[in-house]
């Protein structure tokens, strides 16, 4: 894999992005079947793209609230919601956070009533105790109620995590819907590692930009007419991030509540879940109900596309197994009758993903601090084998000490020392895709120790540490030996790594190089960033008294937004310092990101130059060079397997590309194409290796 290809892996994992992959979710809205009576929105922080049909409660401190409106009349309904709040504070009231994702479950949901991109969210502590209760009363005991909630910081905050609660109903379905290839929001039943109930879903309220949906169905209010769903920040283990790290979660900035008919004494308590299986696997399904009297069951389905269901014969229990599925059947939705005595219901609907794609490892590369190995894959994968150290071992007396995922289609191992210049091979088994492909059996794939390589510059980023000034980072217990990501970049220039949009917040980065000036002169450096930053530059080679606190910086940036200014303006531009031709000077950047744009940049001008300032643009990679990959040896193109797995053929190959004929005279690049390679049989197909 190209050093390009690999930072761009390792981009989307600082971004804290993740990539497109089908949407995995819970039984949700759109599965409901019972007649809807009414349906009413609340917009936390309405604009003028909040529809006039939906309240806009601040729904954060004691008291606040009111009547809903029926959205199809936009009258008052009997029905409200109230604010409680308990604990030893009251819910922050923050300015800053994003929209979903479009076709996001929450977008299809809010989009055109509710505006989740406006500025306004609440604020919950776990350091404060603060709980924060939404009371929905005036509802009528006979009848059922649907609710989604949503939030969506948009920080990319993976620490940030709320809990939810929904208390005070006589029975509930969970109906949560996960937007995301992470599991950004999980129960217990999803996550068991988690601390939770089961009346509780966690979600990952500090970015939630997947539009992941907080949701139950078939509430039956309590005999008053009420029920409540409690926010409060999570602290427990999760699927991703370090919730115990966070200063804290947030509360809904969007929620939907519906009223719905009763099914009388016939009560669905658990619906069928959507699925992603493998091609040529069976899916099984199940309901979950009670009633008083004998239940009958009749399965459904609707072919991919189609909202038409019909029946399957035989399938009359409360659980159905699928035949072995094929890719042509990816979409297709399953549902059941229910019948007791006089009443009647119908389960939610449930999707069945069908993946034939088996995933492959497509890169390995080591760090700048030769300790880790990044692995990537071509599709996001199953999140706790990811970060499960047994399933990848390395060659060459290399020790994998332990894993993580940083995201859904990157590894981060922990090794051993790594001998620079020296090359291992790294086996990898037992990860699968979210259907459940394996990556092919003991996969391999060589990195190197580090070496010297000239255009390059080192990237450390620590994550989740607050405040916007350089000692904040500095002080903190995880720097500098603890970095979440250790990598190269091209130049001292964070926007390569880090893009402006969308924002990263809450990080500190550090950027570390020799510069190598091509001739004798008195040079002035430049810094600019949107938080603090500072830049050192030693007078030899050496890094070890560049993070010496008492030690005055070069230059230093405290002004969020400025361009590069004109030495005497402000520390930001550095005295003349004079450099040799052909002398390697250890360089150190670092700066800190609180909220908003992120960026570090750093320049350099001969005195004399009559370059403006603001005109400089960042040092150019000639100048500067760092530990980085290099390149690996040339290998033999070959076709070393050719196996039949799961109904797919599978190509092992080595080389620089593969490629594919029709007729043994014409050939293609499979475009992308990794070792193993698989492809679904349809006629004939010849494929050679090149070099």
């Amino acid at each position: 894999m190209s050093n390009k290809s690999m930072n761009t892996h390792l981009v989307s994992s600082l971004k804290s992005c993740f990539f497109l992959a089908a949407m995995v979710s819970l039984p949700g809205l759109s599965q409901a079947q019972s007649t809807v009576r009414w349906e009413a929105y609340n917009d936390y922080r309405p604009s003028d793209l909040t529809h006039p049909n939906a309240s806009g409660y601040d729904l954060r401190i004691n008291d606040d609230g009111g009547p809903l409106k029926d959205f199809k009349t936009g009258l008052d309904l009997k029905a409200s919601v109230v604010v409680v709040v308990e604990g030893d504070g009251t819910p922050d009231d923050f300015g800053a956070n994003s929209n979903v994702n479009a076709g996001s479950p929450a977008d299809k949901l809010f989009k055109g009533i509710v505006d989740i991109g406006n500025s306004g969210l609440p604020g919950i502590r776990a350091n404060l105790n603060t709980k924060l209760i939404l009371f929905f009363k005036g509802l009528d005991p006979t009848k059922r109620y649907n609710f989604r909630g949503t939030v969506s910081r948009g920080g990319g905050y993976n620490d940030r995590w709320s809990v939810f609660t929904i208390t005070g109903a006589d029975s509930f379905v969970a109906a949560h819907e996960d937007g995301s290839v992470n599991k950004n929001i999980f129960t217990k039943a999803t996550f068991d590692k988690g601390t939770l109930g089961p009346n509780q879903v966690a979600l990952n309220s500090g970015d939630n930009k997947a539009g992941s949906l907080v949701g139950w169905n078939n509430i039956e209010p309590g005999a008053d007419g009420e029920f409540a769903i409690e926010a409060q920040q999570y602290t427990g283990p999760a699927p991703f991030g370090n919730p115990s790290a966070a200063p804290y979660g947030y509360g809904f900035d969007a929620i939907y509540l519906a009223e719905i008919e009763s099914t009388g004494s016939l009560k669905i308590t658990e619906n069928p879940a959507n699925q992603s299986v493998p091609a040529g696997k069976s899916a099984t399904l199940k309901v979950v109900a009670t009633s008083p009297q004998t239940i009958t069951y009749q399965w459904q389905k609707a072919a991919p596309g189609s909202t038409a269901f019909s029946d399957i014969a035989s399938a009359t229990q409360a659980s159905y197994t699928t035949p072995a599925l094929a890719v042509a059947d990816h979409g297709s939705k399953f549902r059941v009758n229910l019948t007791s005595g006089s009443s009647k219901a119908t389960s939610g609907e449930a999707t069945i993903n069908v993946d034939g794609s088996i995933p492959t490892v497509t890169g390995a590369t080591g760090s700048i601090n030769f300790n880790s190995v990044y692995v990537t894959f071509s599709e996001p994968m199953k999140l706790d084998q990811l970060a499960n150290k047994a399933n990848y071992s390395a060659s060459g007396g290399l020790t994998i000490n332990s894993a993580i995922a940083l995201d859904a289609t990157t590894a981060r191992l922990f090794t051993s020392k790594q001998t620079s210049g020296t090359r291992y091979t790294l086996t990898i088994n037992n990860v699968e895709d979210l259907a459940g492909n394996p990556v092919a059996a003991n996969t391999t794939r060589s990195f190197a120790g580090f070496t010297v390589q000239p255009g390059v510059v080192g990237l450390e980023v620590w994550n989740n540490i607050g405040g916007a000034a350089v000692a904040d980072l500095r002080n903190n217990a995880r720097y500098p030996n603890e970095p979440d990501v250790d990598y190269v970049t091209t130049t001292l220039d964070s926007f390569l790594v880090i893009p402006a949009t969308p924002d990263k917040n809450t990080y500190g980065g550090r950027f570390r190089a020799w510069l190598t000036p091509e001739e004798t002169a008195d040079y002035e450096f430049f810094v600019r960033s949107d938080g603090g930053s500072e830049l050192r530059l030693s007078t030899d080679d050496k890094f070890d008294l560049l993070d010496d606190p008492n030690a005055l910086p070069t230059a230093a940036d405290t002004s969020a937004g400025d361009t590069f200014q004109e030495p005497g303006l402000d520390e930001s531009a550095s005295l003349p310092v004079r450099l040799e031709k052909g002398k390697k000077y250890a360089l150190q950047a670092i700066w800190k990101e609180s909220n908003g744009a992120d960026y570090l940049q750093v320049a350099w001008r001969k005195v004399g130059n009559a370059t403006p300032a603001d005109q400089l643009q960042p040092i150019p990679s000639k100048f500067l060079s760092y530990y980085g990959p290099s390149a690996a040896p040339q290998v033999e193109p070959k076709i070393t397997k050719v196996s039949f797995q799961g109904g797919k053929v599978v190509v092992e190959w080595t080389g620089a590309a593969l490629q594919s004929s029709d007729d043994l005279k014409t050939w293609k690049d499979e475009a992308g194409a990794a070792s193993p390679f698989s492809v679904t049989p349809a006629g004939t197909k010849f494929y050679r290796a090149k070099s």
